[in-house]
């Protein structure tokens, strides 16, 4: 079974038992066409009357003859309503039947060229049907099956006359000798004169033109044709049960059908900018995941960047803070880094000079260095300027005997000594010069 479709259309052509097939259908559909026609679509079917040894298909042939010499898309609306269509038709026609009638003379059996057709030209709310041979036109409107009268047209036009030649001078002898009347045959093929009958009808939107084969008209039943291509989901599927129904209940052979449903006015589509709360609505619902994942994905990186830029600050700040800078440390600088280890420490409390202790003042009398002292006060810092701010050579214990080299003053005139001694530096434990204030050494004169 060969079968075609498209939107409007629905087609089938059955096999024979014998493996030739008979039967051959067409359809054309010119409403998507980029410039419209008068035709919106084209079919047909063709039955050969017999096989032929070879393979080739008389009916095939037929339909190619047809399409060649017919072209609806080329047809005016004039020639359409005028009828003139009648004549291309019939020209078309008689063009396929001598092709076909000069083949078959030359054939031992020449009904192997020989087919039956039948046609028809879907136009603007009319159909116009032409047939030569078998072949049954139905038209189904409002679930109703109604047959289709094909009444014979005019014929094909007739071949020139032959000449006849007569005696100048005529004797009884003579034979007067008549042209052969040429005969009308009912197969596209089987004489050079063919009956043709056409037929046009108007249509309605949702009507079911249907073109069959005269053994599937008369295997099936009426109820049978309408409910198959009215109820199915589409032509195609209606055309293919009822092939399958032909060849369960009927014992004849080959066929074809073929069904085209004239549409509805297709309305203009008018585009409406809809507005924002109606294209939120109308957005699909798969894409709506993809938007709580895009906010998620945005909330995350945000974390990611307040994270990271806190990180960065306090990195900032332990690069800016003093205590972290890398510093040069110098041979004066590591011995004094013992020292402010020493400072951290809670400084003790400098103990009062004892009563039996008198300093000596500057006033009362004039004293020569260098002089032995004493420390008085525990955790007295030997410095290595007079200043109070200079650094801390080491650190001097209570009654710890230093030799005092002279008086000097610092800055904020202060009284200091400058003295020779062993102060505590960490480990490191040797004589140096330094600075004490006064207060703290207890000179002895000598």
């Amino acid at each position: 079974m060969t079968v075609t479709s498209s939107k409007h259309f629905g087609s089938a052509t059955i096999e024979c038992k014998s493996r030739f097939l008979l039967d051959y259908s067409f359809f054309q559909d010119y409403s998507h066409r980029r410039v419209p026609t008068i035709a919106r679509a084209f079919m047909g079917i063709a039955q050969a009357r017999s096989p032929h040894p070879e393979g080739e298909s008389a009916a095939r042939l037929a339909l190619d003859l047809l399409q060649e010499n017919l072209k609806p898309t080329q047809l005016s609306s004039g020639a359409l309503s005028s009828g003139d269509w009648k004549n291309q038709a019939a020209d078309s026609l008689k063009k396929a039947g001598s092709e076909l009638y000069h083949r078959a003379r030359s054939e031992k059996d020449p009904r192997s060229y020989q087919a039956s057709l039948l046609f028809a030209i879907v136009g603007d709310d009319r159909a116009y049907l032409g047939r030569l041979g078998a072949g049954q036109p139905f038209l189904i409107r409002e679930r109703k099956l109604i047959d289709i009268p094909i009444t014979p047209g005019a014929e094909a036009p007739v071949e020139p006359k032959q000449e006849y030649t007569r005696s100048l001078f005529p004797t009884g002898e003579e034979k007067k000798e008549k042209p052969p009347v040429p005969t009308v045959g009912d197969w596209l093929g089987e004489s050079d004169k063919v009956r043709t009958a056409f037929t046009e009808f108007d249509l309605r939107p949702g009507d079911i033109l249907v073109l069959c084969a005269p053994q599937i008209a008369r295997g099936l039943s009426r109820e049978d044709l309408v409910e198959q291509l009215v109820s199915a989901r589409d032509l195609q599927g209606g055309c293919n049960r009822i092939a399958e129904i032909f060849r369960e209940k009927s014992g004849e052979d080959g066929g074809s059908i073929v069904a085209f449903v004239y549409p509805h006015a297709e309305k203009p589509k008018v585009t409406v900018t809809p507005s924002r709360p109606e294209k939120d609505r109308a957005r699909p619902a798969h894409r709506r995941p993809d938007i709580l994942l895009l906010l998620l994905l945005t909330f995350v990186l945000l974390g990611i960047f307040v994270v990271g830029f806190a990180v960065g600050w306090k990195i900032t700040n332990a690069l800016r803070s003093p205590s972290t800078q890398p510093r040069q440390m110098t041979s004066t600088q590591e011995e004094n880094s013992a020292h402010k280890e020493n400072e951290t420490q809670a400084e003790p409390e400098e103990e009062p000079l004892p009563e039996e202790v008198t300093l000596i003042e500057e006033e009362s009398e004039t004293v020569t260095f260098p002089q032995k002292g004493l420390i008085s006060g525990n955790g007295v810092r030997l410095r290595a300027e007079s200043d109070l701010n200079s650094n801390v050579l080491g650190i001097l214990n209570d009654h710890q005997e230093v030799t005092v080299l002279e008086q000097v003053a610092d800055s904020v005139r202060a009284q200091s000594y400058k003295i020779k001694a062993v102060p505590t530096s960490g480990r490191k434990s040797y004589e140096r010069d330094g600075f004490v204030k006064k207060e703290y050494v207890v000179v002895s004169i000598e």
